[in-house]
């Protein structure tokens, strides 16, 4: 199976996506931004605390107050980038890093909001998973 995304001679890169899968990805980076800016619960993995020893709060909420909105910022832009091109059948080299970033987001926001964590036992191949849950839409549908 060849690669979905090569990069060409002129620096630009090819993207073959399924149409489906371009709209998944557009539908989802579209509703992201609104819970970045609301500090929805799900997207915490996006901003993982710097200091979190007891006796670090000071420290974790000057940090907060430094880096949060440039955060939010670069996550919102890359997102909107996704959305923008998610039909685009290349992709100039800031552009494909802004997918990078915004796909990375979703997984970490989409893992979250299904309760993935790290100490989690591989699923039996076997088993059809998720059996009933569909995030293609809406956030508020992806649950467990």
């Amino acid at each position: 199976m060849s690669s979905p995304i090569k990069r060409r001679r002129d620096g630009r890169y090819v993207v073959r996506l399924d149409a489906n899968a371009r709209v998944v990805l557009a539908n989802l980076a579209a509703q992201l931004p609104e819970a970045l800016a609301t500090r929805d619960p799900m997207v915490r993995r996006l901003f993982p605390p710097a200091y979190t020893a007891d006796d670090q709060t000071a420290a974790e909420r000057d940090y907060r107050e430094l880096v949060d909105n440039a955060l939010v910022n670069h996550h919102t832009r890359s997102l909107e980038t996704l959305v923008a091109t998610a039909e685009a059948e290349s992709l100039s080299e800031e552009e494909f890093a802004a997918w990078l970033d915004a796909v990375g987001s979703l997984r970490l926001v989409l893992g979250t909001r299904i309760d993935v964590h790290e100490d989690m036992e591989a699923p039996d191949p076997r088993i059809r998973w998720p059996p009933s849950t569909d995030c293609s839409s809406s956030w508020a549908s992806c649950s467990t």
